[in-house]
């Protein structure tokens, strides 16, 4: 494989550098390396949250352990040869012997903490051919074959004997972070090898927690065969291990690129102490919402190679319940939804069985009705004397369309990305008002809606001036501009918005990122009373089959609609 002859080279290289030098030279490089490398690894999660997540969520944990390695190196090299101005005199074998073996341990721990930073970026699950977790036929997470000289497992290795050892710690790595690399592989075990690798810690949290009682029982109401399951290690779980449940919400900030949730095993890690040190987990199934326009749930078995569950329809947040075998003697926990470490407070409710936690499930009652229901949103209480929802008239402030109201051609689209029906699926790019409003445009290069599909289409909200349903000109509370503007239905979910076009008479400005939603009312292209031609159009891509009751900024209704307005299924085209 590429990586291990890469990995190998470099190593001997810097081996043969180092002989070169002497055994004095490479024993202070090997010293310097090694207090580095210990640094860099105490400090790798406060930089992390505390300085790389404000700057890029994917690169974070990248940066915050290589980062702070190649300082304190540099640093502490600086003061090596400034403090030891000679050399020791040894015989040339003692020189080049000693000077080859401490420049290839130096090499190592280099190497190691690179190739277990580089892991943490977001990149496909094989990277030049290495591949530090898989999964298995049967859809379980397992330890793959490391490098031909495995660096990152023999440098964390190290780090985790001394976190417990000689630089012994209360958050020691082997107890918190056990195996990092099989962690950062497993994180990029996601759709395609193309999704998410990271999130804010913020976009994740656990709202609540179960233990299934009784001998381990690996069925379900609707699959009476018994699932087959593995740890990391490939090897089947001890006897005794239990079933234990996380409901996990996550927000808009960890939603895909195309709008949607998608979880998959490797992206939820749970590392559970045991009585000779920790174990990573990961789900063996999760039960989530399985219809855009009812309340009704499901578990599903990660029981196949790459099987990734999505959400359904468009809310703003999506809550899932991931199912774990834990072993019997497991004490503490800690949750890493990719790779972020979520807290997972109170104490769990318990099933007596597996029987009572599938009945649970299918009346979606105790825990099981946050999954259906949102963690967080109550659904709102009708207003009165309201009326069946009814299609929208043309020219409404609120409407149902996937239609822009211009034609653009598409090869002048800037950086607005587009699918084979030339629906625009994401970008955010700026236009002259006759590029938007193009003439005499071939029927094969017009592209005039966004991207819809039969579980969400797209709302448009005129919020420009003079509208009742306008932001602008209102004594807002100023801490309602780092609020979104929603849009909240009949079941009480939430949608933020997930564009606009904004139109000034001049250009019009499109933002169509169902991938990144609007998050703050500040985000929004701000409108000014003396341009009377300015006009301003949240999008929102609601469930399809939902009626909109009310749109609103945080707990200010602006307008509520009655009678309210369904939601009818996007157009799938096909070409």
């Amino acid at each position: 494989m590429i990586l291990s002859i890469v990995v190998i080279g470099i190593v001997g290289l810097t081996a043969y550098l180092w002989s070169a030098r002497g055994l004095f030279s490479a024993l202070i490089h090997f010293v310097c390396t090694l207090v580095a490398g210990a640094i860099a690894f105490g400090l790798w999660e406060p930089l992390a949250y505390g300085v790389f997540m404000g700057v890029r969520e994917d690169m974070a944990f990248a940066l915050g352990l290589a980062v702070p390695f190649i300082v304190a190196l540099l640093v502490l090299r600086l003061g090596a040869d400034a403090l030891l101005r000679k050399n020791m005199a040894f015989d040339d074998v003692t020189n080049f012997v000693g000077g080859l073996l401490f420049g290839a341990l130096s090499a190592v721990i280099a190497t190691g903490i690179v190739v277990t930073a580089g892991g943490y970026l977001r990149l496909p699950p094989s990277v030049f051919g290495y591949e530090a977790a898989q999964y298995d036929a049967k859809g379980s997470v397992v330890r793959k074959t490391g490098l031909l000289l495995p660096v990152d497992r023999i440098t964390v290795g190290l780090y985790e004997m001394m976190s417990t050892g000689s630089m012994a710690s209360e958050t020691p790595l082997a107890l918190r972070v056990p195996e990092a690399y099989e962690g950062a592989a497993a994180a990029r075990l996601t759709y395609g090898g193309k999704g998410r690798t990271s999130i804010s810690p913020g976009d994740a949290e656990v709202v609540g927690r179960y233990v299934v009682g009784g001998d381990l029982d690996l069925t379900d109401a609707s699959n009476p065969q018994p699932q087959d399951v593995l740890g990391v290690d490939g090897k089947p779980f001890p006897p005794g291990s239990r079933l234990e449940g996380y409901v996990v919400r996550l927000k808009a900030g960890a939603k895909e690129k195309d709008g949607q949730f998608a979880v998959s095993p490797g992206m939820f890690r749970l590392v559970a102490r045991t009585g000779d040190g920790a174990v990573a987990l990961h789900p063996i199934a999760v039960i989530s919402r399985s219809a855009p326009s009812t309340l009704e749930i499901k578990r599903w078995r990660f029981d196949a190679r790459d099987v990734v569950i999505s959400s359904v329809g468009g809310a703003s947040d999506a809550t899932f319940a991931f199912e774990f075998v834990v072993p019997k003697d497991a004490t503490d926990r800690d949750l890493y939804v990719r790779s972020v470490r979520v807290d997972a407070p109170g104490a769990p409710a318990e099933f007596a069985s597996r029987a009572a936690r599938d009945e649970a499930i299918a009346s979606r009652s105790g825990i099981f009705e946050k999954v259906a229901t949102g963690a967080k949103v109550d659904a709102p209480a009708p207003a009165p004397g309201a009326q069946a929802a009814s299609p929208e008239p043309e020219g409404a402030a609120i409407r149902v369309s996937d239609r822009f109201g211009g034609v653009l051609n598409k090869s002048n689209r800037g950086s607005l990305e587009i699918d084979s029906d030339n629906r625009i699926i994401d970008g955010d790019h700026s236009f002259e008002k006759k590029e938007f409003n193009a003439q005499g445009i071939d029927v094969n290069l017009r592209m005039e809606s966004f991207a819809t599909s039969a579980d969400v289409n797209i709302v448009q909200v005129d919020v420009s001036w003079g509208r009742r349903t306008s932001l602008f000109g209102k004594a807002f509370d100023r801490a309602l501009e780092v609020l979104p503007p929603v849009l909240v239905d009949n079941l009480g979910q939430q949608y933020q918005a997930v564009g606009f076009i904004y139109d000034t008479g001049a250009t019009v400005r499109m933002r169509f990122t169902p991938g990144s939603p609007i998050r703050a009312l500040k985000e929004i292209p701000q409108l000014s009373a003396s341009k009377a031609g300015e006009r301003l159009i949240l999008l929102f891509r609601p469930s399809a089959g939902v009626d909109i009751v009310k749109f609103q900024l945080g707990g200010q209704v602006i307008e509520q609609l009655n009678p309210p307005i369904n939601v009818r299924p996007g157009r799938n085209l096909r070409r």
